[in-house]
Order: C-alpha cells, then structure tokens, then sequence
C-alpha cells in the first residue's frame, strides 16, 4: 500500500521546522537600512535648496563697481538679462580677455572712435557713467579710453521671460570711462586697438564662414551680396570682387586657383561655394605670419551646364538658357 508520508521531502520539512523555532532578529539588525535611505533623501532635499538659493544669489564674477561705468555694467549683469560683448579693463588679478565674438558695436578710425553704423539707433552710449550721444563718443581718442564695455540683452525663453524681463528696442549699451591724461600704448592696448579697427573695416572682425548653394549663390549675387566675394558677369561666368581680388585664398576643387582661373567657372557649373573671413589677428599683422584675409572655395560639377537645367536647377535671380 502506497504510503502519503513518501510525498514529503524530509529535509525540506526539517529546514522550514527549524525557521520557525528560530528566535527573531533584533528591530535594529536591519533598521540601519531604513536609515540610510532616509539619510539620502535628506541630502537630496539639500541640494536642491542649495541650487535654487546659487540661481537666486547675485552674479559673484561681476567686476568691482570702482566708478560711475563699472556701476552701471554690474547693475545690468545683476539683471541676468544682459551679457557683455566685449570687456576691456585691466585689474590688479590679470588683464582679462577683450573679446568674446560678433558683433561689436564700435570701432576705431584713425585714433578716434566710431559708432559703427549698422548700430547707431540700436544702442545707448554712456560715458563716465552719463549718457551721451553718438557726435560725443566720436570725439573720444583712443588714448583716453581707460575702460570700454558693450553689452548686448540676452532673448530668454521658457521661465526667464516671466523674471521680470522686458525687451528693450535698443538691446546694445555702449560704456566708456575715460581717462584725462593720455594712456600710454601696451601690448594689451595695442591688440584691443587692433580689433576695434578691424570692427570699423568688418562686420566679421571675428572671422566667419559662409556656404552657397548654386541657387543661393545666385541670390545672394542677385542682390549684389559680397559675401560670396564673387559676381557674374553679363556671360554668365563668375568673377572675383575688385575689393577682395589680393587679398584672397582661392581653390576650384581642391586645387589652388588665381582669380584668373575663377572666370573660366559659369554660374550653371557651381555646385558648392564656400566663403571665409578670417579673424582679424590673422590679417592683421605685418610679420610673415599673415594669412590672406579672405578664403574662397568652388566646387564645380561641369557636366551639369550640359544637362537640361530645367529639370535639375531652378532659380528666379537667373536670366538665361535655363
């Protein structure tokens, strides 16, 4: 006779006896488990606090408001609304960096100042911590700058616009402190001197790249953009600009080119334009380091002035055997 007592697994039934009988672990054997997480929970509720009151302290790497300029440039950067272009001022620390990128909103012609134009009505201007007119900051030489900042409203989004932000119609300020005795010329001085002539001669004293399409490219000469530093003539092939012909590094795929070889290229052949400004302190020196301050570079595709070009190119800014 088969017996139910053979169904049972006698070691099994041994170990689950003996759990049983065991005598129970102490409350504080795994109560340091609990207490770790609580710990960690408290540390993550810290740092986030810590983070929120960082956003809400003022800016710590604001310069020292020392005068009437300085004041008005750290009242500006408190907003957090406003970023600055360019900060020439020296410290006792170190002489900080002058530039940051395009554009700037001054430059210098001769030993004078000069609003650039294409931000005369877009920008206060403010001397010794006053404000003032464009006829004013072009009466300033450059010997008596001892201190310039540009600043430029920044366009937040999401949460910053409802801080208290406020677009201002002339988002650029011009801060200028002078000096009443002329400043003697350093190396410092002499590289922000460079770069605000570059600014007057520029809009990219920075440096800049471009691309053309073939039908952006006969846009842009449509509209006589200098940009692509070309221009087609009334035969349909390009030309290099007058202004930029000896002061330009020319390739026509790959290969090194003269402005000579840039008029044997018609408008239908182009397939890439690729123009370049170099900054300004690759242009602007006399040693033998100077790089041209102008790149131009066409990709060509000569089989396409065979092709019907209706099916392959269409542009409104060509007149011609389309």
């Amino acid at each position: 006779m088969y017996s139910f007592t053979n169904n049972f697994n006698q070691s099994d039934l041994k170990s689950r006896i003996s759990m049983i009988n065991r005598t129970q672990s102490g409350r504080w054997n795994n109560g340091w488990r609990y207490g770790l997480f609580i710990l960690l929970g408290i540390l993550s509720f810290w740092a986030c606090q810590q983070t929120d009151s960082e956003q809400d302290k003022p800016l710590t790497n604001a310069i020292a408001a020392t005068n009437p300029t300085r004041g008005l440039v750290v009242e500006l950067e408190q907003t957090k609304h406003w970023v600055s272009i360019i900060s020439f001022f020296t410290s006792r620390a170190s002489q900080h960096n002058f530039y940051k990128t395009n554009p700037q909103v001054v430059g210098l012609k001769g030993d004078r100042l000069q609003v650039l134009p294409k931000h005369e009505y877009d920008t206060r201007y403010y001397i010794n911590g006053k404000e003032a007119t464009v006829q004013a900051i072009s009466q300033i030489r450059f010997d008596q700058v001892k201190e310039l900042f540009i600043m430029n409203q920044l366009t937040p989004s999401g949460k910053a616009k409802t801080d208290e932000y406020k677009a201002d119609p002339q988002p650029y300020r011009l801060f200028i402190e002078t000096s009443t005795r002329p400043i003697t010329v350093t190396p410092y001085r002499q590289r922000f001197s460079d770069l605000l002539t570059a600014a007057a001669l520029s809009e990219y004293p920075m440096g800049e790249s471009f691309m053309y399409t073939m039908n952006s490219l006969l846009e842009a000469m449509f509209f006589h953009n200098k940009k692509p530093l070309v221009e087609r003539r009334k035969d349909d092939y390009l030309k290099v600009l007058d202004e930029v012909k000896s002061d330009v590094y020319i390739t026509i795929n790959g290969l090194e080119a003269t402005p000579k070889d840039v008029e044997t290229v018609h408008v239908r052949e182009v397939l890439r334009v690729y123009t370049r400004e170099q900054p300004y302190y690759n242009w602007m020196r006399a040693d033998e380091g100077r790089t041209p301050r102008f790149e131009l570079h066409i990709q060509t595709e000569p089989k396409r002035a065979q092709r019907d070009s209706t099916y392959y190119v269409f542009s409104p800014f060509y007149q011609g055997d389309f």
